[in-house]
C-alpha cells in the first residue's frame, strides 16, 4: 500500500451510505490530499482492496453480513500493514477491546456535528505517516540485512545504541542484544592492543570528527578478523546528535598484505645476502624506483632520498664511465635489448664501487617504455681479480 506526498486514498466501508457520502465530501473538500471512495459492504470492500491500492481503511462496526472488527480481521489476514480505522457509532468497551484485538489501528466515535470529521482526517494523516515510516524503517532493515558490511547508528555520546544490522554478529562474534543493553560492547570485541586507537577516534566523532580505522575484532576467533570502520558526526544545528557508519571486514586483504610484506622482506633480505638490488625506469615520467638494497649498493638512505630520476642516477656513476653507461641506455631505447655492462658508482661519502648492470626492455599497453633490472655489487670480484 503505497502513500504518495499529493494524495492519500481512503477506502470508507459503510452501510449508511448518506453519513459516508457526507464524511468523504467533507474530508475532501477540506483536505485536497484526500481521494474517498465510499462502498457499503465488506464484501465489496474486500474486493475493491484486492483490486486497487488503498492508504487507509475507514469501517463502520454495525453492518449487515460481518461487523467492522471481522472486517478488520479479513484485511489483516492480507493486509497486515495497511492503517484501519474503526469509525463508530457504537461505542462500548467491549467493542475496542475486540478491536484492538484483533490489530485496529485507531478507534474513533461518530458524534454530531463537523468536527468528528476534522478529528478523523488528523486520524488518517497520522496513521498513514506512521505505516509509511515503519515500511521505511523495515525496508532499511530488510537491506541492511542484505550487506555483509556492518551499520550503525549511535546517540552522539556512543551511550544508546540506534541502529545495528545483523552483520555484526558474524564478524564481531557477539550479539546484538548485548550491545543494546551496553553500548560500549562492542569494544570486548576490539583486540586490546587496539582498543585505545578505538576510544580515541570514538572521543573525536563525538567532537564532530570523521572516522577512518582498521583494526582487529572477533576474541572467539582469537582477534584474527580486521575491519575497516568509517564514520561521520550527524550534526543539528550546530551540535554533534548522532554518529553514523559501516565497518567491511577486510581480513582476506590483511591476511594478502601479509603475505606481500613476507615475500617482499624476503625477497629484500636475499637481495642483501647476494648483493643484488633491483630497479625499475619509467621513461615516460623519468622516475626510477629502487629496491632498498639497491639504495644500499649507492650509499643512499631510502627513506630520505626520495624517489631518483634518471639524473640521479647518472650522477653517482663515476665520471669517467658517464659516457658509456649513457651509451648503453641509449641503445638499449633503440633495440629494446639491454645489454649488461659493469661501471663504477660514487657514493655520497666518496666511496667509488664497481657494479653490473643487467635488465629487459619492455613496452607497456600505452607504449609507453619500462626498463627493469638488476645492480650488482661486484667489489668482491673485483678485489680477487
Amino acid at each position: 500500500m503505497g502513500v504518495t506526498p499529493d494524495l492519500i486514498r481512503v477506502l470508507h466501508v459503510d452501510d449508511n451510505r448518506e453519513v459516508a457520502d457526507l464524511a468523504a465530501s467533507y474530508l475532501q473538500r477540506k483536505h485536497d490530499g484526500f481521494d474517498v471512495e465510499v462502498v457499503e459492504t465488506v464484501e465489496v470492500g474486500l474486493s475493491r482492496l484486492r483490486a486497487e491500492e488503498f492508504d487507509c481503511i475507514v469501517s463502520d462496526y454495525e453492518m449487515p453480513g460481518r461487523t467492522g472488527v471481522e472486517f478488520l480481521r479479513e484485511v489483516r489476514e492480507e493486509y497486515p500493514d495497511v492503517p484501519f480505522i474503526l469509525f463508530t457509532g457504537k461505542g462500548t468497551e467491549a467493542v475496542a477491546s475486540d478491536a484492538i484485538s484483533a490489530g485496529v489501528t485507531d478507534y474513533l466515535q461518530k458524534g454530531a456535528g463537523t468536527g468528528q470529521y476534522e478529528v478523523l482526517a488528523n486520524r488518517i494523516e497520522n496513521a498513514v505517516q506512521r505505516a509509511e515510516s515503519q515500511r521505511a524503517a523495515r525496508h532499511l532493515r530488510e537491506l541492511a540485512d542484505t550487506t555483509d558490511r556492518i551499520l550503525y547508528i549511535f546517540t552522539h555520546d556512543w551511550s544508546e545504541l540506534l541502529f545495528i544490522n545483523s552483520a555484526y554478529e558474524e564478524v564481531w562474534g557477539r550479539s546484538t542484544e548485548a550491545l543494546r543493553e551496553n553500548p560500549r560492547d562492542f569494544l570486548n570485541g576490539v583486540h586490546p592492543e587496539d582498543r585505545d586507537r578505538v576510544r580515541d577516534a570514538m572521543g573525536r566523532m563525538s567532537d564532530g570528527e570523521s572516522l577512518e580505522l582498521e583494526y582487529r575484532v572477533n576474541e572467539a576467533e582469537e582477534f584474527e578478523r580486521w575491519v575497516a570502520v568509517r564514520g561521520e558526526a550527524i550534526v543539528d544545528d550546530g551540535e554533534v546528535v548522532r554518529v553514523a557508519g559501516f565497518a567491511t571486514e577486510i581480513t582476506e586483504r590483511k591476511a594478502l598484505e601479509q603475505a606481500l610484506q613476507t615475500r617482499t622482506e624476503r625477497l629484500q633480505e636475499a637481495q642483501r645476502v647476494a648483493g643484488v638490488g633491483s630497479w625499475e625506469w619509467d621513461a615516460a615520467t623519468d622516475t626510477v624506483e629502487w629496491s632498498r638494497e639497491t639504495y644500499r649498493i649507492f650509499g643512499w638512505n631510502p627513506d630520505e632520498s626520495g624517489t631518483p630520476s634518471f639524473e640521479d642516477w647518472l650522477a653517482t656513476v663515476h665520471p669517467e664511465d658517464r659516457e658509456h653507461a649513457s651509451a648503453k641506455v641509449e641503445e638499449a631505447m633503440e633495440t629494446g635489448t639491454f645489454p649488461a655492462f659493469d661501471h663504477r658508482i660514487e657514493r655520497p661519502d666518496g666511496t667509488v664501487v664497481p657494479v653490473q648492470c643487467r635488465g629487459e626492455v619492455s613496452e607497456t599497453e600505452d607504449g609507453t617504455t619500462r626498463i627493469r633490472g638488476t645492480v650488482l655489487d661486484v667489489t668482491d670480484r673485483e678485489t680477487d681479480r
